[in-house]
């Protein structure tokens, strides 16, 4: 690990946006997000046993966001059928 400050205690909050549509997200697969963070972080933490890292989760409640996914996001040098 380079870097130095990732060492001791590091606190972590997963965040989950509101969707409807093909933008939603069950609870199946929030559950399997959650796994994977969590699985993620604990082979960081093991990287480098002498940081003794510990990782501290809070996992907040669905957001709400209102506005539209992509809009007026055109990146200059992006091919149309990226969006």
């Amino acid at each position: 690990m380079t870097n130095e400050r990732l060492i001791n205690s590091i606190a972590v909050a997963i965040v989950f946006v509101n969707g409807s549509g093909e933008y939603s997200i069950s609870e199946d697969e929030k559950d399997n997000i959650i796994a994977e963070v969590i699985g993620g972080l604990d082979w960081l933490g093991s990287y480098e046993p002498d940081a003794k890292l510990t990782w501290h989760y809070d996992i907040l409640p669905d957001v709400t966001v209102s506005i539209s996914p992509w809009q007026g996001a055109r990146w200059p040098g992006m091919p149309e059928d990226f969006y």
